[in-house]
């Protein structure tokens, strides 16, 4: 125990065991690699768990607890998420497709946010849109099925904030404002 193995001018590169934990340090001016010409790279915690791999021409998976968590490949990454997905960052901002077209923006203490004329879809054929076009508002449903607006409230209420309002309430005629 305690003993180094000094490797360099200067000791650059020590291994050691100090009786409790074993260290690899490069104490010199350049970088440490770990390298293999015909094989892949592998980081286990107890010998057989896995931390980290690097696969020749392929994959960097990164583990957690011996479970793959985020993989790199040649179109991007995975992500495997069991619980929750956090991007600690006001203003957080994700961008998809391969041009970066449509950004999806965190606004603090408000919500998110999509760029003009990006929509939400929803269901299997893109049946309900929910967009914006830099003029106008839209929710569009070109299902098969009805467009349903309910509530466990008494009355729904369309709004202008110049002309006035439509009110369907509880047992009542629609009314005009």
């Amino acid at each position: 125990d305690s003993d180094k193995m000094l490797f360099g001018t200067g000791s650059d590169l020590q291994i050691h065991h100090d009786g409790g934990d074993s260290f690899i340090r490069d104490t010199g001016t350049g970088n440490l690699f770990l390298d293999s010409d015909v094989g892949n790279i592998y980081l286990r915690v107890s010998g057989n768990e896995n931390a980290l791999e690097a696969v020749q021409d392929g994959a960097v998976t990164l583990y957690h607890n011996n479970a793959a968590k985020l993989a790199t490949s040649a179109t991007g990454i995975s992500v495997t998420i069991e619980d929750d997905l956090y991007l600690d960052s006001d203003g957080a901002v994700i961008h998809f497709g391969e041009d970066a077209d449509t950004v999806l923006t965190h606004v603090h203490d408000t919500g998110l946010r999509l760029e003009d004329s990006r929509k939400m879809l929803f269901g299997a054929g893109a049946d309900l849109e929910i967009y914006h076009d830099a003029s106008d508002s839209y929710i569009k449903e070109s299902g098969t099925g009805d467009l349903l607006i309910q509530t466990v409230g008494n009355k729904i209420v369309l709004s202008d904030t110049t002309a006035g309002s439509m009110i369907w309430a509880e047992s009542s005629a629609v009314r005009l404002y």
